[in-house]
Parts: C-alpha cells; sequence; structure tokens
C-alpha cells in the first residue's frame, strides 16, 4: 500500500533496497548512507 501523500509515488526511479527496506532521498547536511536531495 503506497504512502498517501509521498512525493515518491510517481518516482521512476528504483530506490536503494537494504534489508527489504528502501533507502529515500534525505535533506540534510549530515553524511550517511542515505543519498540527499538537491536543494530546491
Amino acid at each position: 500500500m503506497p504512502a498517501y501523500n509521498s512525493v515518491f509515488n510517481n518516482d521512476p526511479n528504483i530506490p536503494r533496497i537494504i534489508g527489504n527496506f528502501p533507502l529515500l532521498p534525505l535533506r540534510t547536511k549530515t553524511r550517511g548512507p542515505a543519498y540527499t536531495l538537491p536543494n530546491p
């Protein structure tokens, strides 16, 4: 069941999956395993 108000519902890119959990982009300055979103 997809999320109701998610911007990723129409995303054509396949998310990276680790252990059945998708790594979704985060808007942050802290480095981590998830990739970052570009600044708008």
